[in-house]
């Protein structure tokens, strides 16, 4: 007999060739078939399946008798070939109650789960004991195929429950079956809405269905308690899916409203699909906690017009549920067609999901005549075409008119489809194909998908012997910040800890340990800080005089420095007045200082002229804090080297001095009749107004001294303390350490304060060496920098009065002090330097002092105070110091209801350990002594020879995209232990 000849085929709507009838014994169909009238329709479809129309309800009632899962269920009408003369009467009779079936062990779903469910009750195991951070991604199995290749028989099968299929039980919306472990077995079906039947564009995903903005919504179908009427529910569901605006309980047997529905006839479907899913939660005893997905089949040419968008709906659900990262692919291909036809497998190919894709071959008994279609298939098994990393299997299903016993339908069905395998030309021993027997019937499928289920799931499993580790060592960690309280020596054990935090201090203020490092770096790097910003607040200098041209502001600064560019500045300015010495009097009574009217250097009103404001408009801060822009000067400062004083203070001397102000302030304090006089007091407002910006910067640097030496000596009581850190002896001794600091930090506050104090209320210093050398080079800046301005002003005159000049460059590098003449300034350029260098010799001095004196007063005063002031605080030197450290050390009840709580689950995740290793042990035991099964055969031919290794364990497992999965025996013929402790 020649390969595949098994007949004729048909033409169905999908627009793939109708299966043909089989080779082997069958039987004629059961059900009664009445012609329906159909012409009277009013449907927009007039070529509607009879299976919508029907709904799978009866006719016509039959003599109740046993039937077998492909005839119709006594709620079922019986489904009338498309082919028959439409009659031309209808009528309804009550449906009988199904007949009462004795419950079926789930043996298929049991297999499939096997090594699954042993992986998954040890992980239940783990939770029970207490890990309950053991969280696991459970596998799913999602069967795609074309219409008509057989999926939802596959699904059957390998579940072993009973599913609708047929030519006519066309699969219109996603069926997700779950499985559980429960003492007697039980099935609920429920319908889960997350889409809303409405008109929207041809366009859309999913045509006719709008995504619910509200969660997904949970309708209870129905319960059942026997395998018999599974199938029938199913129906019932879709069709519940396909009607949306009808209450579910129009398409429950037995229900008053589905009595009402059907007595007035058949209804056509609302929709033609729904995204919606049928819920299918089966639970029984042995079960293991498995998904399953059943989807639309796929086809390439729809029956009409009107159906072509199913063909883009049905591959965007298959490409949704396929994308799933956990989700282990069956694809299922009809060796009726050609395999390079399958729409299916080319879906799978573009979604990238190929290394997750078991391909089934179904209806080998319906394989073609030609030798193409022979050689293609032989190809396939042979890894030539059409390669699929998990490889192939072949199963061959009754067909609708299997003349099969409901209690024993799948056991029979396997010995049917082992009965096709044994006989056929091809399979039989001695066939071409005989080699690759191993691949071929469902049980082969129901154990590779065991071992590819647990091999998921132990994949999907974090690495728990890492997982038991890390918290054992948490808990220890926790553990040991609860000791028990000890019962004896308990005052040595205080006196003890106490006496090493004081020692620990001192060495901390002394710097004489490396503990000490941190502390001395940070306070070392904020002293430097501290003298910076004394430096960029130096006072800057406006050398424009009135008869100048307008070319800029001079900085009163060094040559190296970038701020003495010249920069536009405008020429009006308020002057000064007699009366000044009122301002100053003000002033003083005030503790202010005259500043800027501007952050910006480019201003021009100075500090002098700032004291003229009425004091009751505007004080001198106040101008200040009116004016939050920061100068180009400013903005030109590196934070990282000032640290927390990087602040707007940092901005005080800008325009703080100008040669006009400095003019009006000179002429304010003339004496009559002596010309060329200049006051005193005239620099000693300028010097001591720039002083009294360093008030902020003090601030600053006193804050962060004492916050950085609070923070680094109650670390080291915390470190000391850290097993006891729950226990008054802790508690008590960071508040008096607390109020010990903050006594110290507001005595060296006081006395920092009057070192600034000192300085801000009189002009004092005897180095008059440093002093005249500082004096010295701000006269040289300044008068070079007035140069510059005369020299601009000198030239623009001349081109002005029409002065042929060829290189301006050359000419003002030509032109003589003569030339420019006497500068009328000179007296004010004194005076601003005198301020400069009386700055400078005061700001080190200052600097230099403060940091002196936290230095040797401060830390010395808690190195000295530090010493036994927790014992005395404490009161240990007095009374009955052993009762008063047992009463320190001891912990509260809710310390100890924590301790214990620690204990126990220390216990628990030393259980963990025990289960984890027991599982290792068990697993390598039965990678040993269950590695034979009947494969040789294939891998011979497929692979050469043969590694008995069997389908235990996953060993062979590997990584395909981030996911492994066990090998597939087509390629290795082996799917080995992967442990992973």
């Amino acid at each position: 007999m020649s390969p595949g000849a098994r007949g004729p085929s048909l033409k169905r709507e999908s627009g793939l060739p109708t299966p043909g009838p089989s080779s082997h014994p069958s039987r004629t169909p059961t059900p009664i078939k009445t012609e329906i009238d159909l012409t009277s329709s009013d449907s927009e479809d007039q070529h509607i399946s009879v299976y919508s129309l029907n709904h799978g309800l009866p006719i016509e009632v039959c003599k109740q008798q046993r039937r077998s899962p492909s005839t119709p269920s006594p709620h079922q009408y019986p489904i009338p070939s498309r082919y028959s003369r439409p009659p031309s009467t209808y009528r309804q009779l009550q449906p009988p109650v199904p007949p009462i079936m004795r419950p079926l062990e789930p043996d298929g779903l049991a297999i499939v789960g096997r090594d699954a469910k042993r992986l998954i009750d040890t992980i239940e195991k783990l939770k029970q004991v207490g890990l309950q951070s053991v969280d696991i991604e459970l596998p799913e199995l999602v069967l795609v195929g074309d219409q008509s290749a057989g999926k939802s028989s596959l699904m059957g099968a390998i579940a072993e429950i009973n599913l609708p299929k047929g030519q006519s039980m066309c699969t219109r919306c996603p069926t997700n079956i779950k499985t559980s472990q429960a003492d007697t077995w039980r099935c609920i079906v429920s319908l889960q809405l997350s889409y809303v039947h409405q008109k929207t564009r041809p366009n859309v995903e999913f045509p006719g269905w709008v995504q619910s903005d509200r969660p997904m919504e949970t309708k209870a179908f129905m319960t059942i308690t026997h395998k018999a009427h599974l199938e029938q529910a199913l129906q019932m569901a879709q069709i519940a899916l396909l009607n949306p605006s009808q209450d579910v309980k129009c398409f429950i047997p037995g229900t008053q409203e589905y009595k009402q529905r059907h007595s007035t006839g058949p209804h056509a479907d609302e929709a033609k699909f729904s995204p919606n899913v049928i819920a299918v939660e089966i639970c029984g005893p042995g079960l293991p906690h498995l998904s399953f997905y059943d989807l639309p089949g796929l086809f390439q040419a729809a029956e009409d017009t009107k159906q072509e968008y199913l063909i883009k709906v049905f591959e965007s659900l298959t490409r949704k549920y396929i994308s799933h990262r956990n989700t282990l692919i069956i694809c299922t291909i009809t060796m009726q067609n050609d395999p390079g036809l399958s729409r299916t497998k080319a879906v799978i190919g573009h979604s990238k999901a190929e290394h997750r894709c078991i391909g089934v071959l179904t209806m080998p008994d319906r394989l073609q005549t030609s030798a193409t279609a022979h050689s293609d298939y032989d190809n396939i098994f042979k890894k030539k075409k059409f390669v699929l990393p998990l490889g192939y299997f072949v199963t061959k299903q009754p067909g609708a008119d299997a003349n099969l016993q409901l209690e024993t339908y799948h056991e029979d069905a396997k010995k049917q489809e082992m009965g096709f395998f044994d006989t056929d030309p091809l399979w039989r021993e001695g066939g071409q194909w005989h080699p690759y027997r191993d691949i071929c019937g469902t049980e082969a499928i129901q154990k590779y998908l065991s071992k590819q289920f647990a091999s998921l799931i132990w994949n999907s499993i974090p690495d728990l012997t890492q997982n038991v580790n890390d918290q054992t060592r948490e808990v220890d960690e926790q553990l040991a910040l609860l000791p028990e309280v000890p019962t004896d020596k308990v005052q040595h054990i205080v006196r003890r800890s106490l006496h090493e935090f004081s020692n620990r201090v001192q060495a901390l203020v002394t710097s004489s340990s490396t503990s000490a490092y941190s502390f001395h770096s940070e306070w070392k790097r904020l002293c430097q800080q501290f003298l910076k910003a004394t430096e960029a607040m130096r006072p800057g200098c406006n050398c424009r005089a009135k008869s100048d041209k307008d070319t800029g502001v001079i900085v009163l600064d060094d040559e190296s420095d970038d701020d003495m560019s010249v920069a536009s500045s405008p020429l009006n300015r308020k002057r000064g007045h007699v009366g000044d010495q009122h301002a100053d009097k003000r002033l003083k009574a005030n503790n202010t200082r005259p500043r800027a009217s501007t952050s910006n250097r480019e201003s021009s009103v100075s500090l002098f002229a700032a004291q003229q404001v009425k004091q009751e408009d505007r004080t001198p801060r106040k101008m200040i804090k009116a004016t939050p822009r920061r100068s180009p000067y400013f903005r030109n400062l590196n934070p990282e080297d000032f640290g927390p004083f990087y602040q707007d203070y940092l901005d005080a001397g800008s325009g703080a001095l100008s040669i006009m102000d400095i003019r009006a302030s000179i002429e304010a304090h003339a004496v009559t009749g002596i010309p060329g006089y200049v006051n005193h007091q005239v620099k000693v407002t300028y010097a001591l107004a720039a002083v009294a910006a360093w008030d902020d910067p003090l601030k600053t640097f006193i804050d962060h001294t004492f916050q950085a030496l609070r923070r680094s000596i109650l670390s080291i009581l915390e470190s000391v303390l850290q097993k006891y850190i729950h226990t008054e002896v802790y508690r008590s001794s960071k508040k008096l350490m607390e109020e010990f600091l903050e006594e110290q930090e507001k005595d060296q506050r006081k006395t920092t304060w009057e070192f600034f104090e000192t300085e801000r209320l009189s002009l004092f210093t005897i180095n008059d060496g440093s002093f005249n050398q500082y004096q010295r080079e701000a006269l040289e800046a300044l008068t070079a920098q007035r140069r510059r301005i005369r020299l601009e002003s000198y030239v623009a005159k001349q081109i002005q009065n029409g002065a042929k000049i060829n290189d301006e460059e050359k000419f003002r590098n030509s032109v003589t002090d003569q030339q420019l003449g006497p500068d009328k300034y000179l007296e004010e350029l004194n005076v601003a330097a005198y301020i400069r260098g009386y700055y400078t010799t005061a700001r080190i001095r200052f600097v230099d002092t403060i940091c002196a004196n936290m230095n040797a007063r401060y830390f010395q005063s808690i190195k000295r105070g530090v010493v036994d002031y927790l014992e005395n605080s404490l009161g240990l030197n007095e009374g009955d110091s052993e009762q008063i450290c047992r009463d320190l050390l001891e912990g509260n009840a809710e310390l100890s209801t924590r301790r214990n709580a620690l204990k126990l689950k220390k216990a628990q995740l030393l259980e963990s350990t025990r289960i984890l290793d027991q599982l290792k042990v068990e697993f390598n035991r039965n990678d040993t002594n269950d590695g034979d099964e009947d494969r040789e055969g294939y891998n011979t031919a497929a692979n050469g020879p043969y590694h008995a290794n069997g389908f235990h364990g996953f060993h062979g497992s590997h990584n395909v995209n981030g996911r492994d999965f066990a090998e597939s025996p087509t390629l290795s013929g082996s799917l080995s232990q992967s442990s992973r402790f």
